[in-house]
């Protein structure tokens, strides 16, 4: 008890506020913040000025914004509307975000920047639509489903729509699969620079070398077998 008080009143002091700060910016915590709350207001802003289908062009042909309510996935799939699938979609997007955030809660501090940096992104876009798909109910707020918003269009082909939260999960996945190939990469070039591999050379030669050696060996004992069986005829 004593010890936590002490630790309470360290951190009104400058230095454990300050303390606090930098253990706060290296957590990548109010990155998630940040982007959760982007995304929140971002989807009011379209949902409080724009009708169900209404879309705005902010680059003609190419960008667009679009209200859409989405009962299923990201980016419009499985919308078919059923209750059963949208609890479905709640319970991943549940487990989901807690599993993500029990996983950094753990391992974060020993996470590499970029990892850190990924999982974050994912965090907040999984918390980002569980919170649509739990809490926007038409009892409640007057419309069922996930609020997306953003629209690209390429020539007759409209993408589907999708909103922030939705963006964050996917370049959260790229930024790790990127993280994964770029160390596979550097590993594999440190190995060749130290000379490390997974078969030593000169292991390799000596099992050549004693597998050319042995079919040798085969041959002249053929070959003597056959010289015998001549000279015995």
């Amino acid at each position: 008890m004593n010890k936590f008080l002490s630790n309470v009143k360290h951190f009104f002091t400058k230095e454990g506020f300050l303390s606090f700060l930098k253990a706060f910016y290296h957590s990548y915590v109010w990155l998630i913040i940040v982007i959760f709350v982007i995304d929140i207001a971002s989807k009011w802003a379209v949902q409080n000025n724009l009708e169900v289908g209404e879309s705005v062009s902010i680059i003609p042909n190419f960008l667009y914004v679009t209200l859409v309510h989405n009962m299923g996935a990201a980016f419009g799939m499985g919308n078919s509307g059923d209750l059963a699938w949208r609890i479905v979609w709640i319970l991943i997007s549940l487990i989901m975000s807690v599993a993500l955030s029990v996983f950094y809660a753990l391992r974060g501090k020993k996470l590499h920047l970029v990892y850190k940096i990924g999982v974050v992104m994912m965090i907040a876009g999984a918390i980002g639509n569980l919170i649509d798909r739990a809490f926007y109910w038409d009892a409640i707020v007057g419309f069922d489903g996930v609020i997306d918003w953003i629209q690209f269009v390429f020539g007759s082909y409209r993408f589907a729509t999708f909103n922030i939260a939705d963006s964050s999960l996917v370049i959260g996945v790229v930024v790790l699969l990127i993280g994964m190939i770029v160390e596979l990469i550097q590993d594999t070039i440190k190995n060749k620079k130290e000379g490390v591999y997974d078969i030593e050379p000169d292991k390799l030669n000596k099992s050549d070398s004693s597998d050319t050696s042995s079919s040798l060996d085969n041959e002249n004992n053929e070959g003597k077998a056959s010289d015998e069986n001549k000279h015995d005829n």
